[in-house]
């Protein structure tokens, strides 16, 4: 038995069979999708009906920011999906991939699936999970952690919604974690890949395109009169540890615990990756071209 990470699909559907080819995961395996499945590419109601009523048992999947985004609006009316306009905070998700979606889900879903199968769907998903992998505990999650929540020095700095969203409560993750915002865990970004501290467990996390990730370590080196400076400025950082190529799974192993970011951007014109928990081998698709 095997158990496989993948992460930030967004309507890439057809990469998400390509790489489940190539994956071929059995009966007996776990397969844990990390969150929005939605949004960004051109079969996202395909992507949702799959999730919600044909991915074989043994797939799970997490909450990410986009399947909130989605459900403030589905959820108030999911026979009748109407975004508003304009570049507001009223409807986050309309400007994010949700008018597309929308238009999708309205043309080729039915109403009463979406009623009866995919709003709770969204209700009900968890932003996180805690996955025993042979010997060792590893920790899923959408975007990452709030570090002050386990050591009152760090700081944080989370990019999320400031309108009313469905999933805000705290919950008590465990594992050290303590206790995170639900929206700190599908919106997280500085603050989390770039703290410098040990964390509780190894964190497998997407939300943050690795591509993304490279040119922030491209930047921070510009600030140095020289590479040399700049390499002893950055030795023993999460910078030092930022994959040249992008389109790669990123691996911040400077500190305890790793934490590992498998979201290559399919959207962008990255890849779509799966990362094998057992043997932490990578696969990989070529993602969405124009």
């Amino acid at each position: 038995m095997s158990t496989y990470a993948i992460s930030d699909v967004h309507g890439c559907f057809e990469q998400l069979q390509a790489l489940l080819d190539k994956v071929s995961p059995t009966k007996e395996d776990h397969v844990y999708l990390l969150g929005d499945m939605l949004d960004r590419g051109p079969q996202s109601a395909e992507a949702l009906v799959w999730a919600t009523t044909e991915a074989p048992e043994g797939f799970h999947f997490l909450l990410g920011n986009h399947e909130d985004m989605a459900g403030c609006v589905i959820c108030r009316n999911p026979v009748d999906i109407k975004l508003s306009s304009g570049w507001d905070n009223e409807d986050p998700w309309a400007y994010n991939g949700g008018w597309e979606t929308a238009d999708q889900l309205m043309n080729r879903t039915d109403p009463d699936w979406r009623h009866d199968v995919l709003e709770p769907w969204l209700r009900e998903l968890s932003p996180f999970a805690a996955v025993t992998v042979g010997e060792r505990e590893l920790m899923l999650v959408h975007a990452g952690f709030d570090p002050s929540e386990w050591d009152d020095k760090a700081r944080f700095w989370c990019d999320q919604m400031t309108d009313e969203l469905a999933h805000k409560q705290q919950v008590d993750v465990g594992h050290g974690f303590g206790k995170q915002l639900e929206q700190d865990m599908i919106w997280a970004r500085e603050g989390w890949y770039d703290y410098t501290g040990d964390i509780p467990m190894v964190t497998i996390f997407g939300h943050t395109p690795t591509v993304y990730l490279t040119r922030q370590m491209e930047m921070e080196r510009r600030w140095y009169s020289s590479p040399r400076e700049a390499d002893a400025a950055l030795d023993g950082t999460w910078l030092s540890t930022v994959p040249a190529e992008s389109g790669r799974i990123w691996r911040n192993e400077s500190y305890g615990n790793a934490r590992i970011d498998i979201d290559c951007g399919c959207a962008y014109g990255g890849r779509l990756a799966a990362l094998r928990l057992d043997d932490m081998e990578e696969f990989y698709v070529d993602g969405l071209t124009d």
